[in-house]
């Protein structure tokens, strides 16, 4: 039995894809242990149940200031070095940037794994910290394609990271979802008799919707623009431009994905200002694919190829009422179509299968194949 020691500086409920690999990695039969610095009962509850031991440094969150910062990151490495010590032999999973800090090269001379979620491409101290192990690591996964290609330039890799979508492990069938809708009728009232546009997430200037709301509104009343997420100041604006969007503010996880089952076409949107942006590796379109919603996201790489590699969605001017009107037509000319392939781009995806290539692991349900 493959033995694994997955380690990570913060909270584990905040990091959705490393929670996916922890099931994963339990579902492969590894002896799965996890040192992180905050755990919520839900949460470690889940993860004990699926087996897998929890370590939890909770001493090395929270700290203001630069100096107590410091200490903080000096308490986790040393928190870190004990445990080391009780496990030698234990395959090192070591995710993101603010453990890659605090470790430094601790664990150089272990056989370890990095899975790095972001591109850090502002931040030298980040990427020097990284530059540090990422030579000498058994693998090394990222959650899309284009950003490994960059890391293998910037790094002067001789091979290229593995791909690890940000695919969430459990998503609720459709069927469990409708237990939820007497809790939540006083808003699925309003969007009853109508095709619904969704946007998920945050509702703030960075990411402008308005010809979003604009389009929706000028497709006449049976479509309904709806946004689910916190407002940072702009709704007051969409509700001028559109007097029936819906806006609901917060819904804990997985409830919200009530409103993704019952929707009609999903708004992906992601400002082109900056590599990490532009490459963006969303779990959003996992969960909108998941449940058949066609997909329209602006035009930047990270959502152009993913969407027309498998003719899930339609990619469009973000500021341009009229091409987002077209967007909605035409994936209403093939509504099904579209609908099938979204969820073909779902289940095209195997983080299982990956992750057990990546690490020799042979099981009955996890073959050599890379997806």
């Amino acid at each position: 039995m493959l033995s694994v020691l997955v380690i990570h500086k913060d909270e584990i409920q905040k990091d959705p894809p490393l929670i996916s690999v922890l099931h994963i990695l339990a579902d492969l039969g590894c002896e799965v242990r996890l040192v992180t610095c905050g755990v919520t009962d839900a949460m470690r509850d889940e993860l004990e149940r699926k087996g897998i031991s929890l370590i939890v440094l909770d001493h090395c969150m929270g700290a203001r200031g630069l100096l107590a910062k410091v200490a903080q990151y000096r308490r986790f490495k040393m928190g870190v070095s004990v445990v080391l010590s009780k496990y030698p032999d234990a395959l090192l999973w070591v995710e993101g940037a603010q453990t890659f800090l605090a470790l430094g090269t601790l664990y150089m001379k272990r056989n370890y794994v990095l899975q790095i979620h972001e591109l850090h491409e502002t931040s030298k101290r980040q990427l020097r910290s990284i530059g540090q192990v990422i030579q000498r690591a058994r693998c090394v996964f990222m959650p899309e394609y284009a950003r490994t290609s960059i890391y293998q330039v910037w790094f002067r890799l001789k091979r290229r990271p593995t791909v690890l979508p940000n695919k969430p492990y459990f998503l609720p069938s459709v069927e469990t979802l409708r237990t939820l809708q007497s809790k939540y009728e006083h808003q699925l009232v309003k969007l009853r008799g109508k095709k619904v546009i969704l946007y998920q997430g945050q509702i703030s200037r960075d990411r402008d919707l308005s010809a979003y709301v604009q389009a929706v509104g000028e497709l006449g009343p049976e479509y309904v623009f709806l946004l689910v997420g916190p407002d940072a100041g702009m709704l007051d604006k969409y509700r001028a431009i559109n007097s029936s969007i819906v806006h609901i503010n917060y819904l804990p996880a997985p409830e919200y994905l009530l409103f993704t089952s019952i929707a009609h076409i999903g708004i992906l949107g992601y400002s082109p200002v900056s590599l990490n942006n532009i490459f963006c590796a969303p779990n959003k379109i996992f969960e909108y694919a998941a449940y058949g919603l066609p997909v329209i996201g602006n035009d930047i790489p990270g959502l152009y190829f993913m969407l027309n590699q498998y003719a899930a969605g339609v990619v469009v001017d973000e500021k341009d009422v009229h091409s987002i009107k077209q967007a909605i037509l035409r994936i209403e000319a093939d509504y099904d179509g579209y609908a099938h392939r979204a969820k073909c781009l779902f289940d095209a995806v195997d983080n299982r299968r990956t992750i057990a290539q990546s690490l020799g692991i042979v099981s009955s349900d996890a073959d050599c194949g890379q997806s």
